[in-house]
């Protein structure tokens, strides 16, 4: 049994509630903050995921708003 969750667009989440606004997002594996806070064979392998168009997109950041 596999569990799959995603969004092809998460700014569409923004329709849920009135207040709620759709900022930006960004690849999880391109966040300094991650990053600084990874270890080193971690951030390799980001790097590498990174080079892949498919998982660059997979881990997202997305910020919202009220």
């Amino acid at each position: 049994t596999q569990f799959h969750c995603g969004f092809n667009d998460p700014a569409a989440l923004a329709d849920w509630h009135p207040r709620l606004e759709y900022v930006d997002e960004a690849p999880m594996n391109d966040s300094p903050v991650l990053m600084a806070k990874a270890p080193a064979n971690v951030r390799r392998m980001f790097r590498l995921l990174n080079l892949l168009p498919g998982m660059k997109r997979s881990t997202r950041i997305v910020r919202f708003r009220f």
